[in-house]
């Protein structure tokens, strides 16, 4: 993804805006919202936080993984380089 130099500052400021918490249901909700927005080719999910302990980690990853990354795998997303990088790179 890229962006013209007048996107980048609105980007700057919504970016603590994309946290995903809540339940599975929510957390695909608010990711399918950044999907649209942002048109990411992935996600990478944080689920482990300073002093959580490590069974509440793992319980986290387990449910992503049976609940939330089932959907998430389904969804499409488009190609990050286009021709002016191709181009670019000859």
């Amino acid at each position: 993804m890229t962006l013209e130099p007048d996107q980048i500052e609105p980007y700057a400021e919504n970016f603590s805006k994309s946290v995903v918490t809540g339940t599975p249901q929510m957390t695909l909700d608010r990711m399918w919202e950044l999907k649209q927005i942002y048109k990411p080719q992935g996600f990478f999910p944080h689920l482990y936080f300073g002093g959580m302990p490590q069974a509440e980690a793992r319980k986290n990853m387990h449910l992503f993984a049976e609940k939330v990354l089932p959907e998430i795998k389904s969804w499409e997303a488009d190609a990050s380089i286009d021709d002016r990088f191709l181009e670019a790179a000859e």
